[in-house]
């Protein structure tokens, strides 16, 4: 396995252009859990889940710092609790790719969540 002990990662929300490179994490979380046989949403699915007029769901991405590479990403969605009577924020996914492990960006990725959590209340 590569050293990536003095890598950095930038936490960023996801742009349109990187759904394509999202959407072949999905899958790899998918063949991780098994599950790839469930995994059918398109990358104009992801699009439109992300950037449509009234998009249901958001992404963060983790790029590494040096080169621009993804190397993970979190989607979340808002929910609402009867109980509170609030708003919250469900997080979905996070995933890391397998080399990029250990090293900080899956921390980045939550804390970057939890800060927009705070940001919409």
């Amino acid at each position: 396995m590569p050293d990536h002990s003095a890598t950095d990662f930038h936490i960023r929300t996801a742009r349109p252009e990187d759904v394509p490179e999202i959407h072949t994490m999905i899958g790899e979380l998918a063949d991780f859990e098994r599950l790839r046989d469930q995994f059918v949403a398109s990358i104009d699915d992801l699009t439109a889940s992300f950037f449509g007029p009234q998009p249901p769901a958001g992404a963060l991405v983790a790029e590494n710092a040096e080169t621009g590479a993804l190397v993970g990403y979190a989607i979340f969605f808002t929910t609402f609790s009867t109980f509170l009577g609030k708003a919250g924020l469900w997080l979905e996914d996070i995933y890391i790719r397998p080399a990029w492990r250990g090293q900080g960006a899956g921390k980045k990725l939550l804390l970057a969540v939890a800060e927009v959590a705070k940001e919409r209340g």
